[in-house]
């Protein structure tokens, strides 16, 4: 079986540096996918290795990882203005909307990082033991909670430098160190749950979203408010 690549630490310097990228965005919430993809920090170089690159998965695949970061970044400044206490009725309501649909769009991306993840394994021909682990989260779960931590980070660094009050940068700070630590904790235990998926001692399975809230033939106030498809719905 082809050795894992040890691509968690990559993955979790690129998240940090594509939301010092779009924070140079004049509107932080802003749709940025389409755009080039960016590139991953000098500090990324591991994701050169034979078997990222192998039929140019990496390109694919780091683009799924970009999209979910990306929802991740503008769902992080929706939450923002929603949470302004002078906003009127009408406009929070806008933003909720818009918090929904990305909501969705980031889960959809992150569901699709573990289907390119199962195909990639399939086209590797790793097969799982017949005594495979099943583990409590996928690694497109994993790579989400990484992207949201990159945004943590950034933000607190950010009050960090800006802080006024006495008592606040102590408590920045704290926050500062547990999320850094929990980053590093996630990157370690990413890269161990891949080895194992890649030995075939963990099975990969995707975990399906199944949300029938957003589904127009589940959902009973969907098909209260009219006759709409899945996709018109989430484009609202």
């Amino acid at each position: 079986m082809p050795p894992a690549p040890l691509i968690a630490g990559p993955i979790a310097n690129w998240q940090s540096h594509c939301v010092g990228l779009w924070h140079l965005s004049p509107d932080p919430t802003a749709p940025q996918l389409g755009e080039q993809l960016p590139p991953p920090p000098e500090s990324s170089g591991e994701f050169n290795s034979e078997i990222l690159t192998a039929r140019e998965l990496a390109p694919q695949w780091l683009r799924l990882v970009l999209a979910n970061h990306e929802f991740n970044f503008r769902l992080w400044h929706e939450e923002d203005l929603a949470r302004d206490c002078q906003a009127s009725d009408a406009t929070i309501a806008a933003v909720k909307r818009r918090i929904d649909r990305l909501n969705q769009q980031r889960n959809d991306a992150l569901e699709r990082i573990d289907v390119a993840l199962a195909e990639w394994l399939d086209w590797l021909e790793v097969r799982p033991s017949d005594d495979a682990a099943l583990a409590t989260e996928t690694p497109g779960s994993a790579i989400d909670r990484l992207s949201i931590l990159a945004l943590r980070i950034y933000h607190y660094e950010e009050q960090v430098t800006q802080a006024a009050a006495a008592n606040i940068p102590e408590k920045l700070d704290r926050g500062l160190q547990l999320a850094r630590l929990q980053r590093d904790r996630l990157v370690t235990a990413l890269d161990a749950l891949l080895g194992d998926i890649f030995a075939g001692r963990c099975r990969h399975d995707v975990f399906r979203q199944l949300k029938m809230y957003n589904d127009p033939e589940l959902s009973p106030t969907i098909r209260r408010s009219g006759d709409r498809s899945l996709d018109e719905h989430r484009s609202k």
